[in-house]
């Protein structure tokens, strides 16, 4: 966007990281998506706000990812489109793999007036908030 400001031409523009990219493992390093105990149709990214409720992200049929994934067949990796609510201190996802493996993803922001910018991420392991520093991020299961 374009603004004038005293004659003067200011050139406004938005930042937006809110995405994780997830590779899911067996213990001995064999790549878990699109098998047939995490099948790729049934990973869903939900969303709590104010801890009160998961937010069904599937009822919106115009987004180009309705459950908030996107498969990577190339390289077997699966993004994630993380809960970035500014009304959260530290969003929360829930990434259910299938109908009972669920893990949760907290994130933390850097944030401006034009921009939001993933600085951390943890999962919750064993009781326990673990965070998440290799790229892509990757799950044992």
């Amino acid at each position: 966007m374009i603004t004038s400001n005293d004659d003067r031409q200011i050139e406004q523009s938005a930042s937006f990281g809110a995405t994780i990219d997830i590779e899911l493992k067996s213990p001995n390093g064999v790549s878990l998506l699109g098998s047939n105990q995490y099948p790729i149709a049934n990973i869903v990214a939900k969303y709590s706000l104010s801890n009160l409720q998961h937010k069904e992200s599937n009822d919106a049929p115009i987004l180009d990812y309705p459950n908030n994934v996107s498969f990577n067949s190339e390289n077997k990796s699966i993004k994630i489109f993380l809960n970035h609510s500014s009304s959260e201190k530290f969003p929360l996802t829930y990434i259910h793999w299938n109908k009972t493996d669920i893990d949760t993803i907290k994130a933390q922001y850097r944030r401006s007036e034009n921009s939001v910018i993933l600085d951390k991420v943890w999962i919750f392991k064993n009781n326990t908030w673990e965070e998440l520093k290799s790229k892509p991020l990757i799950i044992i299961k």
